[in-house]
């Protein structure tokens, strides 16, 4: 049986728990990737964009030996938070969202998530 590589204290995607998959714990991504590299787990389970820059800034030598597999196993949402304690940050917070709009109606965020691999 694979064993796959999980974050201590990560949140796991629906029914990965319950499915009784053979685990191993790491205690971050980069441990994850580093074990996944050297063959001492099968699989790593992690967030694409944070494994990305980790094999970017961390170990940028393992580029082409770490392979993604489809399909994605869970989708979260990320969120802009501001503490209303910035200064103006009522503005900031609308401006953020009106250049946020902008960029997805001329295609820039596409663009740059496209750029970027993912």
């Amino acid at each position: 049986m694979d064993t796959v590589g999980v974050g201590r204290g990560y949140v796991t995607p629906p029914g990965f728990d319950e499915a009784s998959l053979k685990t191993s714990l790491a205690k971050d991504d980069e441990e994850n990737l580093r074990k996944l590299r050297k063959g001492r787990i099968d699989l790593a389970l992690t967030d694409k964009i944070v494994a990305k820059y980790v094999i970017d800034t961390k170990i940028p030598d393992a580029v082409l030996e770490l392979e993604w597999l489809p399909p994605t196993l869970h989708v979260e949402t990320n969120h802009l938070a501001i503490s209303k304690k910035t200064e103006d940050f009522a503005t900031k917070l609308a401006d953020f969202n009106r250049g946020l709009k902008e960029i997805e109606a001329d295609g820039t965020l596409k663009a740059i998530i496209a750029r970027h691999g993912f």
